[in-house]
């Protein structure tokens, strides 16, 4: 298993955890309590799929920049994601992955195609929830993420120390402060879910640095 310290990731400093704000701040009920609730000051931010040694223009607002050097990002980006969950599933192995979906809704036909273990809802809003450690290759996480996560932004976050029964309860009563607390490391999107950048809290990256 690939280390921490070896992975792809590019950290974004000031102009990733902004990326990450405005990403909170249009997605649904969790992100916005996260994005109110958790200083992203205390963790950083990372584009996923490329090493810390790309050179990104700073010149450029942040999508821009990306765009520039896309070529490079778009298939590795999910490698790291998906290298990244499983250390998380070393250190928690009751972590969740829960993804916000954006286009539909509970009453949506769409959203029928989904094992029921897997959505959940509160009011007019539904969500995708999976256990970190049962993705059994990376194409069984990129199809999680790919089509649960419909809309635009791309916003899902690793929680952990809650098991995936929790997470719904907690989700069908509209707890989204107790959720957002535990909440270690959030995924963004850019370009849709093609490229991603990662948020991770200081106290965590700690403990991946370990392993």
């Amino acid at each position: 298993m690939t280390n921490f310290i070896d992975l792809d990731i590019h950290e974004l400093g000031t102009k990733g955890r902004e990326w990450v704000k405005e990403s909170l701040s249009d997605g649904l009920s969790l992100s916005r309590e996260v994005l109110r609730s958790m200083p992203l000051e205390r963790g950083s931010a990372y584009a996923l799929g490329l090493n810390q040694h790309t050179l990104i223009d700073d010149s450029m607002n942040f999508k821009c920049s990306i765009i520039h050097i896309y070529p490079s990002i778009f298939n590795s980006s999910k490698v790291t994601e998906y290298e990244l969950l499983k250390l998380m599933g070393e250190i928690y192995p009751t972590a969740v992955l829960l993804a916000e979906d954006n286009l539909r809704n509970p009453n949506d036909p769409r959203g029928r195609q989904f094992p029921v273990d897997e959505i959940c809802s509160y009011s007019d809003e539904m969500f995708h929830i999976h256990d970190v450690d049962k993705f059994e290759s990376l194409e069984a996480m990129g199809r999680f993420i790919g089509e649960a996560a419909f809309g635009y932004p791309l916003n899902a976050f690793v929680l952990i120390d809650v098991s995936v029964d929790a997470v719904q309860k907690l989700i069908s009563e509209g707890s989204f402060s107790e959720l957002a607390q535990k909440v270690c490391m959030s995924f963004h999107s850019i370009f849709d879910a093609d490229a991603t950048c990662a948020w991770i809290d200081f106290r965590y990256i700690e403990r991946l640095a370990k392993l």
